[in-house]
């Protein structure tokens, strides 16, 4: 909700003109920070490492070519000296399946930080969201604090005039002239407030702190569609579906027990063929040789244990993941029902009554046909009421983040044919 209270702090406090005046969109606002978040440049860095990995993996071992000269010398009768060399080319030649468990170890690095842009986005979907919508919250409540004001000036104008015409005692216009200076106060204190949270936002976009800008959107029932917690479809089963540090975990454990395969799979031998010349004048031998490592030292038994516990450390922690993103998932859906239950509360037919018998206090005390109690009351009753409207909108608007943040999927259009809304 924009006033023209915000419109002119914003001029009065030059906040430079870069974007001035641009209006944001949520959308617009996630953008910029998915783009401009330098994590994004780390994790594209380690993927183009583990493709790099993976090419390195899929390679064979190079081959060992070895050249030996020297000098034959005979001695006796045909005593002398004669070229000799000896010439070797050997080949390693892995056992089948260690080089097939190489690339599916790379290719699960590579997911591994797919995965992990994949949860950053996410996260930085959340952040701002939360930030945007604590901004829209700013600005409502600035709002009704520049209405306090305005409602406090005229309480003071008909105060002095009450007093001027002998109806009422100085109290009244003493206590008109307090109710002003609280209103200035917490409208001053309201304005802080959107100063903090779009400083928040801008950094979040990676822009200075001080851009100008203002929100396009308003914060009320329409953020969201209707309750989450009344979906088709279970919302833990879409966490545990889509989560992505779920999906992570889960990938770490099929890493290890890649691990624990290639590990059983090193103590299989290599073969090593090596075919070999040795040469002198008027003779050459010629050669193959093969070899095998003998498993008499190690035979890979700890290599072996190691990465079974590694396997089963994994498994244990994916469970007790799962277990938390449920518990996060039943949680948030609990606030939400809750605040769901108590934004209800505030029908639009209560608001407009409330505003309706403030307004017709304000003007039958204007002309001495109330008491001071009265329309003090229906003030305050307005007033309080309102802000608890907004609060109870803004902790609806939580719940609902909290939810998105513990599902690790956005609640948005595309989540709808899952049943999420």
């Amino acid at each position: 909700m924009h006033s023209p209270f915000l419109f002119i702090r914003a001029l009065a406090a030059g906040f430079g003109v870069a974007i001035a005046g641009q209006g944001i969109t949520l959308d617009q606002a996630v953008q910029r920070a998915l783009q401009r978040n330098p994590g994004f440049a780390v994790l594209e860095s380690e993927i183009e490492a583990a493709e790099g990995n993976k090419a390195a993996s899929a390679a064979m071992p190079n081959p060992n070519l070895s050249f030996g000269p020297g000098i034959k010398h005979a001695s006796g009768g045909g005593s002398g000296n004669s070229f000799h060399g000896e010439l070797a080319l050997e080949q390693t030649f892995e056992y089948p399946g260690k080089r097939r468990l190489r690339l599916l170890l790379a290719e699960g690095n590579i997911q591994a930080r797919k995965l992990a842009r994949e949860g950053l986005a996410q996260e930085i979907r959340i952040v701002v969201k939360r930030a945007f919508f604590r901004a829209l919250a700013a600005e409502q409540v600035e709002a009704l604090r520049l209405e306090q004001v305005q409602s406090a000036q005229t309480f003071l104008l008909a105060a002095r005039k009450r007093v001027e015409g002998g109806y009422a005692s100085d109290f009244e216009s003493m206590k008109a002239q307090a109710d002003l200076i609280a209103a200035r106060k917490a409208l001053g204190e309201a304005g802080s407030e959107i100063t903090r949270t779009k400083f928040r936002l801008s950094a979040l976009m990676g822009s200075p702190a001080d851009t100008a800008f203002t929100l396009e959107g308003k914060l009320d029932a329409s953020v969201f569609a209707a309750p989450a917690v009344d979906a088709p479809m279970d919302p833990v089963e879409i966490a545990l579906a889509h989560n992505p540090a779920i999906r992570i975990q889960a990938l770490q454990a099929e890493r290890s027990a890649k691990n624990l395969q290639a590990a059983d799979m090193a103590r299989k031998p290599d073969l090593s063929v090596a075919p070999s010349l040795e040469y002198t004048r008027g003779e050459q031998v010629y050669g193959l040789s093969l070899s095998l490592p003998l498993p008499v030292w190690n035979r890979g038994r700890g290599e072996v244990r190691q990465a079974t516990g590694e396997y089963r450390a994994s498994q244990a922690e994916l469970e007790k993941l799962k277990q938390e993103v449920a518990l996060a998932v039943r949680e948030a859906q609990e606030k939400v029902r809750l605040s769901e239950a108590q934004l209800a509360l505030y029908t639009p037919e209560f608001l407009e009554g409330l505003k309706g018998i403030m307004q017709r206090a304000e003007k039958v005390y204007g002309q001495s046909s109330t008491t001071l109690l009265i329309y003090l009351e229906s003030k305050r009753s307005y007033f309080e009421s309102l802000s608890d409207y907004y609060e109870a909108l803004s902790a609806w608007t939580e719940s609902h983040i909290d939810l998105e943040a513990a599902m690790g999927t956005p609640l948005d259009a595309d989540t709808d044919k899952n049943g999420v809304k």
